[in-house]
């Protein structure tokens, strides 16, 4: 009969079930919620294990900070963030359906640009600049994949093309309008779809051929 030699964890070194589930990924998403809704300093690593159905030792074994878990939650926003968009933009339909597509879903999202900033805010003493540098170059990878449609719409003659970096950001900041939250944080316009529509016509007469 083979004999199974059990290994003697160390102290605070989680169990293999409490890694694998939830995962790695699930601890960013949820750190990325609470971060947005509560902002940096006041989610604690205790509210994060708890969010994704962990221990706190689980947490910390894969993160060894607040800090390095916020750039992870980061990375984990905009990583989904750019294949979305990217999806979207990949569609067989006119451009400017397509960025009315990104517009109605952004408009839609729980939290905010803002949300995201006002955290921003909070970790710059906190973080290295390494660490800063990395979010906002996640960031901008979003940015970009919208500034590459724009480009080829101009290549097609779909659009005019002069400084399609700076219709990118014009389209993000027109997106932030549509965000907006009155006191109290109800949404500003709250019909999203007519949002969108009204964002795209603003900005398509200013691009069009």
């Amino acid at each position: 009969m083979w004999s199974v030699t059990r290994t003697r964890r160390s102290p605070g070194r989680p169990r293999l079930s409490e890694i694998r589930v939830p995962s790695k990924q699930a601890i960013a998403d949820a750190a990325a919620r609470l971060f947005m809704e509560k902002g940096y300093r006041a989610a604690t690593m205790e509210m994060v294990a708890e969010a994704a159905g962990l221990t706190k030792a689980a947490v910390y074994y894969h993160f060894k900070d607040k800090a390095t878990l916020v750039v992870a939650a980061a990375h984990s926003v905009f990583t989904q963030a750019r294949a979305a968009t990217e999806a979207i933009l990949a569609r067989p339909e006119p451009l400017r359906a397509r960025l009315e597509a990104i517009a109605r879903i952004v408009l839609n999202l729980p939290q905010p640009f803002t949300a995201f900033d006002a955290m921003m805010l909070e970790v710059e003493g906190e973080l290295t600049p390494e660490q800063l540098e990395a979010i906002r170059t996640e960031e901008q990878c979003v940015i970009s994949v919208v500034e590459e449609a724009l480009v080829e719409g101009a290549r097609r003659c779909d659009i005019r093309g002069e400084n399609p970096t700076f219709v990118a950001h014009a389209f993000i900041a027109l997106l932030r309008v549509g965000q907006a939250r009155a006191v109290g944080g109800a949404r500003r316009f709250s019909d999203t779809n007519a949002t969108a529509s009204l964002l795209m016509d603003m900005l398509w007469r200013g691009i069009q051929p």
